[in-house]
């Protein structure tokens, strides 16, 4: 059954691509698949060989929501951020050319029935290809920012988001989508809402999270961020402790004057 809901959002979804002939094909065709009409494919290629480009040209051509393009870049995050550039949807997802959709429901289910409605991201949970774990539940500020990310095929974004936290920043070449989702939730007034749905099927053993210790930029900032969150308790106790103050010298002021 495919969903027509004349509210349901269109979705962009994002595929970083480099010489990804071998599994690219079968993403493809796990979007197309997809019971969901509303959505754009965009496939942002880092100038591979010929193969790649070959596959994207016949889905592109055979489907007018599939667009495309082919030429160098600075890693992953800088084809993410040219693909939310060229995103037209209302939110946006980003699929590894390895990676798939968990099932056929899976977009219906997040926007055809209006999961979605009133928030500014909303995420699920992963399964590793060939463990099979699922991963990894619900997160808050803390946990992000100490313990794990949230795989970037289990979460999507309305792409206002971008627009007000920022791009990715390229000078974090592993964890640019932690320190992204790290500043998310740091935002004021950000909605962010998880589903107990698994979303994709990740190839844990192609990811960039193998690399932790390559990333001495997102270290750093980390750092700053864990600061700024460890300050705010103690901001929060002074404020109470102002208020307190303001409080008991209006009370004895309306004493004298009686």
């Amino acid at each position: 059954m495919v969903y027509l809901a004349m509210a349901a959002p269109r979705i962009s979804i994002i595929i970083p691509v480099y010489k990804a002939e071998r599994l690219l094909a079968e993403c493809l065709d796990g979007i197309l698949a997809q019971e969901y009409d509303k959505k754009e494919v965009i496939i942002v290629d880092g100038g591979s060989p010929e193969g790649s480009v070959e596959i994207i040209k016949r889905y592109a051509g055979e489907h007018s929501f599939i667009r495309w393009v082919s030429e160098k870049d600075r890693g992953v995050y800088d084809a993410m951020n040219k693909g939310v550039g060229m995103a037209t949807g209302e939110w946006v997802y980003f699929l590894g050319a390895d990676d798939r959709f968990y099932d056929t429901g899976v977009l219906a289910a997040i926007f055809a029935n209006g999961q979605a409605a009133g928030q500014d991201i909303i995420y699920g949970d992963v399964e590793f290809k060939y463990s099979k774990r699922r991963y990894d539940g619900p997160y808050n500020l803390r946990r992000i920012l100490f313990e794990s990310n949230i795989c970037h095929q289990a979460i999507f974004y309305r792409k206002s988001v971008f627009e007000r936290v920022g791009a990715y920043d390229i000078g974090c070449r592993v964890y640019s989508d932690r320190d992204f989702n790290i500043r998310c939730f740091m935002a004021r007034g950000l909605r962010i809402k998880y589903v107990d749905k698994i979303i994709a099927v990740y190839n844990e053993q192609d990811g960039l999270s193998a690399l932790e210790s390559a990333d001495p930029n997102f270290r750093a900032k980390q750092e700053s961020y864990i600061q700024e969150f460890n300050k705010k308790p103690i901001r929060a106790v002074a404020i109470k402790i102002r208020r307190l103050a303001r409080w008991v010298k209006r009370t004895i002021r309306q004493d004298r004057e009686h």
